[in-house]
């Protein structure tokens, strides 16, 4: 028997290596590595050279012989599968192997990818990239994948004792183990500026000696990650994070920091930029912040049973913000319990405080700062000094606004413990139960600078039960009460031994804590999300009642209550008498005619206040286009615009280059109502001088739309303003204010009411944006309808005939109203006019609106119904009447008006007739002999000669018709005179 197992371990053994093993010698490497020659035993250093791949088949190991490494210029995919592992392994696990560096790869290659890959005994101390990487080494490349990976055992002597990246890298569903660095990042060290991601990892038992016994990371969205029993001998036993980093819905447990800054989570340095959400941070052992130390954002996170110096919970930096967070069981050795505030500025919200224990100062909170509490529950925490909370010394500044602080145990100081000048101030907090073995049941303010302010408190024991110290309170303390807050079902006792995690600190619907608040400032919801405020004042403590009071009447509306302007509706009272209406009435119902918050009693609240809309209708403006009286045949386009359209307009000066506008979301508000702007539509956007419209595009149906505007021509341009103009179209109702985004800046301001389009009002600036401003002018009326009595339905018509036009418009609220008349008149063309003439005398058939032409145009001033003509030409009449003139009468020509019709004898002679039809009569004067004459055509041809002494006849019947000229030579001299042959 004995025999035949060693016969089997041997054929076991054997079977191991039943694929042939590779010798790889150090060089470069690419092609496929498959399994049947694994293993690949290693011999030296390893270069996959640019634009080569080496891809790894699944089930392949590799065993690297010495230190040496992979080095990646090009590409590598180890792309195993779950049932066979690609591993990555060293043949002496104690001295190890180079790990996997890329270093500067470029980014012209194609991401790497390891998909079911273990990466084992990777050991870097200071050979390669200064000690950085223990399994890979990411410099500058943000191309390589992890998914389903295993990092174990893994080191560096600098950072990432498995992984170090300052590039974008993407790591899902893998596990790192007992990996550990000299530097930061146990398991990992990722930082670069943003969109790398850690998702759905486990990192445990991973140590350093630097910051994030885990990770150390920025740049990073680490979301459903398992991180516990990690250790770190400097911040963040599990996780250490900067900016840009969002950890969501994480597990960080059991993880220390061995007494230095946050046992489970480090992020103090990380500013406004991260947050840390829905993460469970519990069982953490650290300096301080046993949980968590941060700063940013950290939100509804359950922070319980950790442990620490100062701050069992959480110790929040400055600027920090904690809200909706569940902190319980907590321990601290000296400060806060359940937090300790140490930064200025910090904001505590809407956080449930409770069962946690400092063995000193704050059982619940100890502050050392600035800032603000509200609407937090603090409750059973136990404590030497300051029960729930503990106020170091020099800080005055700090706002306890709606907090219920309940039940807290001490020896000093059951609520509050003040050191030196503390002043807070309390405001709408209840303040019961606690207990001081000592001294201070409620409040212990150590010295006489130690002055609290409390307006609307409900303190049990008064004021009266401060411990002072041997000093005396006199600060100010108005409207407080000393009632039972009445619970619904608070613990039994005080301290962190009665479990407060099932208990009901809200109110009773008799509890005096309801309506006796300060409602000059306060939040919008209560510590549950309920809003606030409801009947009328807000309550006391962290929990708004949400029962409106019996004597709170309530209001009903006969029908809707945004309506047109004429229209009204009827708002009834539940109470039949004892009313009293916010505007005077006092009958059980009122007629509502105007817009308005209408409520019955004292205040306006939910239930008993309705907001009433008028809605006016359209102005409507009838423009034209040219003249409304006009000739038959013209025509005038009428146009009904809407004087109460808004519009507002963004103007901007741009100092770089590639200036450029974009308007996001606008909003509008009504009564203190968003009456959803964005749902409307609008109208396109107009650009000025040298800017080009990138269009108007919808972000969807309820979150509006978008215009981006840019210079055509890239450049500095502190001159010259640009500006786009936005139509709000339908929106021109009672406006109070209208809230516009541009690019990533809110800007809030009043709208104007003007319609002088040059009233712009600057009202502030932000990033390159210089001024914005909103002005009314006559606009287009978006959304209108229209119905003209001509019966047309467009905004402007074309009226060829007269009449009298006006248009009814109705907005897209049903609203109408009917525009004035504007009269048009058509004129009738005049006749055409016929014309005679009569010894140069012409004459038109039209007896008014005469005007008479010749070929040269018109003859100024010749008006009247005759003319006589003063020149040979061509003439005719234009007759015009009420603007309108006919066409062109027949044309005359008229000759001969320069004509002599005899001469005297000292010209020398005479001629007749003239005209001349047949025989023209000459006759000479005083000339002794006889005279040569001619006659000469219009063209200056002779077409007769002859003598003439003292008289003759010419015969001129075979002459065609038209002027000539007879020349009469008298010695060396010519004498000429014109005659027409008819």
């Amino acid at each position: 028997m004995k025999n035949i197992f060693t016969i089997l371990a041997f054929i076991v053994a054997c079977n191991i290596y039943l694929h042939a093993q590779t010798s790889v010698p150090g060089g470069t490497v690419s092609g496929n590595w498959t399994v049947t020659s694994s293993p690949y035993l290693v011999q030296g250093s390893l270069l996959i050279q640019t634009g080569q791949t080496l891809t790894i088949d699944p089930g392949v190991e590799i065993v690297f012989q010495g230190q040496y490494q992979l080095y990646v210029q090009g590409r590598i995919l180890a792309l195993g599968n779950e049932t066979d592992s690609i591993i990555f392994n060293a043949s002496n696990t104690a001295s190890g192997w180079a790990g996997i560096r890329f270093d500067n790869t470029p980014t012209t290659n194609d991401t790497s990818q390891f998909l079911f890959c273990k990466i084992l005994y990777a050991k870097n101390s200071n050979l390669f990239s200064t000690g950085k990487g223990g399994g890979i080494y990411i410099n500058n490349f943000p191309k390589v994948s992890i998914s389903h990976c295993s990092f174990r055992n893994c080191s560096s002597s600098s950072a990432g004792g498995g992984i170090y990246s300052n590039s974008t890298l993407s790591i899902s569903y893998s596990h790192f183990s007992g990996n550990s660095t000299s530097g930061e990042g146990g398991a990992i060290y990722l930082q670069c500026t943003s969109g790398a991601k850690i998702i759905n990892s486990v990192f445990s038992y991973n140590t350093c000696s630097g910051k994030g016994g885990g990770v150390s990371i920025a740049g990073v969205v680490m979301t459903g990650c398992n991180v516990n029993n990690n250790t770190s001998t400097s911040w963040g036993g599990g996780i250490c994070y900067g900016n840009n980093v969002n950890l969501t819905t994480n597990s960080v447990v059991y993880n220390s920091s061995n007494q230095a800054s946050g046992g489970g989570i480090n992020g103090e340095n990380a500013g406004s930029s991260s947050i840390c959400s829905g993460n469970i941070i519990a069982y953490n052992q650290g300096g301080a912040g046993g949980g968590i130390c941060g700063s940013g954002l950290i939100l509804q996170n359950e922070i319980h049973h950790n442990t620490c110096s100062s701050g069992g919970g959480v110790a929040l930096g400055h600027g920090g913000t904690l809200n909706k967070n569940n902190i319980y069981n907590n321990t601290c050795t000296q400060k806060g319990g359940g937090i300790w505030s140490w930064g200025n500025q910090t904001t505590i919200t809407n956080n449930q405080i409770y069962n946690n224990t400092s063995n000193l100062d704050g059982g619940g909170i100890c502050y050392r700062g600035e800032g603000v509490l509200t609407d937090n529950l603090i409750a059973n925490n136990t404590s030497v000094s300051g029960g729930g909370l503990y106020l170091q010394s020099g800080y005055t500044n700090i706002s306890i606004l709606n907090n219920t602080i309940v039940n807290n145990a001490t020896q000093n100081g059951g609520c509050f413990y003040a050191e030196d000048n503390n002043s807070p101030e309390f405001k709408n907090c209840v303040i019961w139960g606690n207990t001081a073995s000592s001294n201070g049941q409620q409040f212990y303010l150590s010295t006489q600078y130690c002055q609290p302010i409390f307006y609307n408190c409900d303190i049990q024991g008064g004021s009266t039960s401060f411990f002072t110290n041997g000093n005396f309170y006199i600060g100010t303390y108005q409207n407080n009460i000393d009632v039972n807050p009445l619970f619904t079902s608070p613990t039994t006792g005080s301290g962190s031994l009665f479990d407060a995690s099932t208990a009901d600190f809200s109110l009773q619907n008799s509890s005096p804590c309801i309506n006796s608040g300060d409602s000059v400032t306060y939040p919008t919801t209560d510590i549950a999300g309920n809003p606030r405020v409801v009947g009328c004042i807000i309550d006391m403590g962290a929990y708004e009642n949400q029962t409106i009071p019996a004597y709170i009447p309530t209001v009903s509306a006969s029908g809707t209550t945004t309506f047109c302007q004429g229209d009204s509706v009827v708002l009834t009272s539940s109470f039949i008498t004892g009313n009293l209406w916010s505007n005077g009435d006092t009958t059980q119902s009122i007629t509502v005619k105007t817009g308005g918050t209408y409520y019955n009693g004292t205040c306006s609240e939910t239930g008993n206040a309705i907001t009433v809309t008028v809605i006016p209708a359209p102005t409507i403006i009838i423009s034209t286009g040219g003249n409304t009286s006009f000739c038959q045949g013209d025509s005038v386009v009428l146009i009904a615009n809407d004087a109460n359209v808004q519009y507002i307009k963004f103007e901007s000066y741009y100092s770089s280059d590639n200036g450029q506008v974009n308007v996001y979301e606008i909003e509008a508000y009504q009564n203190g109502v968003n009456i959803a702007l964005n749902k409307q539509g609008y109208a396109n956007s107009y650009e000025s001088g040298d800017w080009q419209s990138n269009g108007k595009n919808a972000v969807d149906g309820n979150s509006g739309s978008r215009w981006s505007s840019q210079r055509n021509d890239p450049g500095p341009d502190t001159i010259n303003p640009h500006f786009i103009v936005i139509d709000l179209g339908q929106v021109y109702y009672d406006l109070d204010s209208i809230r516009i985004k541009l690019s990533n800046w809110y800007q809030t301001f009043s709208v104007l009411k003007s319609v002088n389009n040059t009233d712009w009002v600057k009202i502030g600036s932000g990033l390159n944006i210089t001024g914005v401003s909103t002005y009314n002018v006559i606009g287009s009326g978006i959304g209108i309808s229209y119905l003209w009595n001509n019966l047309d339905t467009t905004q402007s018509i074309i009226a060829t005939q007269s009449g009298s036009y006006f248009v009814l418009a109705t907005n897209i609220f049903g609203c109408f109203s009917t525009s004035s008349t504007t009269s048009v008149t058509v004129n009738s063309i005049p006749a055409t006019p016929v014309i005679s003439v009569s010894s140069f005398v012409l004459t038109s058939n039209s007896s008014t609106g005469n005007q008479w032409y010749n070929s040269a145009g018109i003859i100024n001033g010749a008006n009247s119904q005759n003319y006589t003509a003063t020149s040979d030409n061509t003439y005719y009449v234009i007759v015009t009447e009420n603007g309108c003139s006919s066409a062109q009468s027949n044309s005359i020509i008229v000759l001969g008006t320069n004509i002599e019709q005899s001469i005297s004898a000292s010209n020398g002679f005479v001629i007749y007739p003239n005209p001349v039809k047949n025989e023209l009569y000459i006759k000479t004067n005083n000339l002794a002999s006889s005279q040569k004459f001619e006659i000469v055509n219009n063209i200056g041809q002779v077409v007769y000669n002859s003598t003439v002494n003292q008289s003759t006849v010419v015969d001129m019947s075979a002459l065609p018709s038209g002027v000539y000229s007879i020349k009469m030579f008298v010695g060396n001299e010519a004498v000429c005179k014109r005659f027409v042959k008819e």
